[in-house]
């Protein structure tokens, strides 16, 4: 099993030239998720198998404050104390798991701006996590390549998250093509292509951090969501829950959680896996291709380099402003 994912995986890297040789240092984003955890397993394999050379290194944004350090933000809830202990348990599980096979394992914070009271009182609290999470990694990268190290983040985004950007701007649309959008509405344009950035099809996209030439990858964009959850059941991977749902209630559940859940029911993966080998929904190059031809999915050269841009700018921040 690991190795047809290996293949899949492998395919993805060389067709798209994600990691070439001056490279130095893949930063793993950590969100603790199967996504993230057989992301981490793959390119384990890929650095024994093909560039010894190069430095891993898993990169944990360690908030909301909840979910890393639950033991301090409910040091007073005795009625926390059952899930402090087991998420604290899952944190450092995770952490030892991954150090033990040699990779180190890194925290850091959010930037100014962010915190958990905007959180709390936001309308839409994943996406100012969202924001917070995707600023500090911003940070992080900007520092390491600052110290002359010629760094990529490797992001576990995998076809399902493909399809929930695609379907996404499908319903969006409202029938007209991204050119169309281009010329007579702008704003709509724009706020498009910065989802198209964060959840990119793509599998390599310019961040565009100012004066800085640092790549988001995917790599496991042509594994859907169900088999990285057989296979890190298989491997017995280690997992940080998400426990934001739990605490707080249906306001702290993203759309996109929702849509993940309607994809691996309607796709029936979990009875047979050969589902998604045959037919559209089989090869990652076949959906980009549909999705190009209908209109919906503008080329590379306009979502690259805009990443960073929409993480602060308020055409993008103001839709989600309470």
């Amino acid at each position: 099993m690991f190795q047809l994912k290996y293949e899949k995986f492998l395919k993805i890297i060389n067709d798209y030239e994600l990691i070439p040789k001056e490279i130095e240092k893949v930063a793993i984003a950590m969100s603790g998720g199967k996504d993230a955890q057989v992301l981490t397993a793959l390119l384990l394999e890929y650095q024994q198998k093909e560039r010894r050379d190069l430095e891993l290194e898993i990169v944990t944004v360690a908030a909301p404050g909840w979910k890393y350090t639950p033991d301090k933000y409910f040091a007073t809830d005795e009625s926390k104390k059952g899930y402090i202990i087991e998420q604290k348990k899952a944190i450092d599980e995770t952490r030892e798991f991954w150090e033990r096979k040699g990779i180190p394992y890194t925290y850091i914070h959010t930037v100014p701006g962010i915190n958990e009271d905007i959180l709390l009182n936001a309308s839409k609290p994943c996406v100012w996590c969202f924001f917070g999470l995707y600023r500090a990694l911003c940070k992080y990268l900007e520092d390491e390549y600052d110290k002359g190290k010629n760094i990529t983040l490797a992001v576990g985004l995998t076809k399902f998250d493909l399809l929930y950007v695609l379907e996404s701007l499908i319903i969006r649309s409202g029938g007209k093509t991204w050119e169309y959008d281009k010329i007579h509405d702008n704003q709509k344009y724009y706020f498009n292509r910065m989802q198209l950035s964060w959840f990119s099809p793509y599998p390599k996209l310019k961040i565009g951090i100012p004066n800085k030439e640092i790549y988001k990858i995917t790599p496991i964009i042509d594994i859907t969501d169900n088999e990285t959850r057989e296979l890190a059941n298989a491997m017995g991977l280690p997992r940080i829950p998400d426990p934001c749902h739990k605490l707080f209630g249906d306001k702290f559940e993203s759309d996109k959680r929702h849509f993940d859940r309607y994809l691996a029911g309607t796709t029936t993966e979990d009875v047979n896996l050969d589902h998604v080998n045959s037919g559209f929904f089989s090869q990652y190059e076949s959906l980009l291709d549909t999705f190009t031809r209908v209109g919906v999915l503008p080329p590379i050269e306009e979502i690259d380099n805009i990443l960073y841009d929409g993480l602060y700018n308020p055409l993008v921040t103001s839709v989600f402003r309470d």
